[in-house]
């Protein structure tokens, strides 16, 4: 669909407040914006062809210890981005007062607000097919922004003390005029649930393309909310949903090892089933350098020789240090959006903490046959759930890995006593750990937002 002028124009803006030096929350749209009204526009809108809603922070896989830098590789990263790897205390320089993750999501919300308010002026007791699909790809789109900022900017959701938790600004109108302030995690993850609810009502079952989130999508972001929240029921519920609509795993003995990019440009000819939902991290050379970058050797140690997971994912370098390859994107780009083999991991899990061992073992077996070289696979048979679930967790670890899940899951299981971890970075010959429940994994607000709207930073 060609964007028409008026559709350019906002983006220009959307784009330029994003990236200017000023705060994206307190910049000013020009009033004599053209803003779109009809489905068709704001489908363009949502459907633009850089992907503007489908790109992903990158300070959760920087954290995170999926990722290792060389020394040369850390001097390549600009600040806060290099901060943000080494857990600095001091994460923005005295010159650098934005916050460029932060403001791309908020670009979104901004996008997903403007459509949201046109939607609002058709005033339609019903809605046809075409606008229940832009009204929920809207909603979809500024719920998987907040959940982005929340795992960056607030802390690990903890129930009960949610409400006395700081959580996100949630900006719910394209009003750029209102003050921001931020709600409490509760309200946070009210919203995005909220978001979701509405995406899943509107939404079709199916899309003509990846890039356009679909009611499967959304339910299977509500299964990953709800597992982030140990709300392991209804994350269970929703992952069973996605699961019978389509469970199709695919067998990684048809891929092959050798080749420089085992998975198919999805993007392009959509030929990987698992694909629910396609969205990347945004772009970072220093991420996609296989001269820079390495993968964790203790986490290569952990794939068995039959498992075919370790040559289609990481390459051996000169130096005997691993790279990764790319995965689900087909491409150098780090896929993060949503697949079956997330959902059926977090389903397999949720059974596992309600003590349905066979169940979660089922789940479990059903993803490593299509894993490991054929006829070499010997189904899991455990009886103890207290070994189950370790072992879902390990896995879930060796899947999902370079997905921007990682994060996550270190600061949700951070939670449990059992399942606490210590990481850290060797950079020469100093050693940086990053202990469970630390106060840095919340990362501080920008300062331009802070000193424009008074609201409260986070400790560091």
């Amino acid at each position: 669909m060609k964007i028409t002028a008026k559709i350019f124009m906002l983006f220009i803006f959307i784009l330029q407040a994003s990236s200017c030096s000023e705060e994206f929350l307190e910049a000013k749209p020009d009033k004599s914006l053209n803003v779109p009204k009809n489905e068709k526009d704001l489908l363009a809108l949502l459907d633009n062809s850089n992907n503007f809603f489908n790109s992903t922070p990158v300070f959760g896989l920087l954290g995170s210890d999926d990722i290792y830098l060389t020394e040369e590789g850390l001097l390549t990263l600009l600040p806060p981005y290099d901060r943000a790897y080494k857990w600095d205390k001091e994460f923005y320089p005295a010159n650098i007062t934005t916050n460029a993750n932060w403001n791309r999501c908020y670009s979104q919300v901004f996008g997903a607000n403007v459509v949201l308010d046109a939607v609002k002026d058709w005033k339609l007791e019903r809605f046809s097919a075409e606008q229940s699909n832009v009204a929920g790809m809207a909603y979809f789109h500024r719920a998987f922004a907040f959940y982005h900022l929340a795992q960056l900017f607030a802390e690990p959701y903890q129930e009960s003390i949610s409400n006395k938790q700081l959580g996100i600004p949630l900006r719910l109108s394209s009003d750029v005029t209102s003050v921001s302030k931020r709600a409490s995690l509760a309200e946070t993850y009210d919203q995005i649930l909220s978001d979701l609810q509405h995406s899943v009502q509107m939404l079709p079952k199916s899309q003509v393309k990846l890039t356009r989130p679909t009611q499967i999508a959304a339910k299977a972001l509500m299964a990953r909310v709800y597992l982030i929240m140990a709300n392991y029921a209804e994350a269970e519920r929703y992952s069973t949903e996605v699961l019978e609509h389509s469970d199709a795993i695919i067998d990684y003995n048809k891929l092959s090892a050798s080749s420089t990019r085992p998975f198919p440009v999805v993007i392009l000819n959509g030929d990987n089933p698992e694909v629910i939902f396609y969205s990347v991290m945004t772009a970072n050379s220093a991420l996609q350098s296989a001269s820079i970058t390495s993968v964790d050797s203790t986490l290569i140690k952990t794939y068995e020789a039959n498992d075919l997971r370790a040559a289609l994912f990481f390459r051996k370098q000169n130096n005997g240090n691993y790279s990764f390859k790319g995965q689900y994107t087909g491409s150098s780009s780090i896929f993060t959006g949503l697949a079956l083999d997330e959902v059926l991991l977090t389903r397999a899990e949720c059974r596992a903490r309600r003590d349905a061992a066979q169940e979660a073992l089922d789940d479990l077996n059903k993803l490593l046959v299509k894993r490991w070289r054929t006829d070499t696979y010997v189904p899991i048979t455990l009886d103890s759930v207290d070994d189950i679930l370790p072992l879902i967790l390990q896995e879930r670890r060796k899947e999902l890995v370079y997905r921007d899940l990682r994060w996550i899951d270190l600061r949700r299981l951070n939670l449990e006593d059992r399942f606490k971890k210590v990481i850290y970075r060797q950079i020469g010959t100093k050693r940086i750990e990053l202990l469970p429940n630390d106060i840095r994994y919340t990362l501080p607000i920008a300062f331009d937002v802070i000193s424009r709207s008074n609201m409260e930073q986070n400790p560091r």
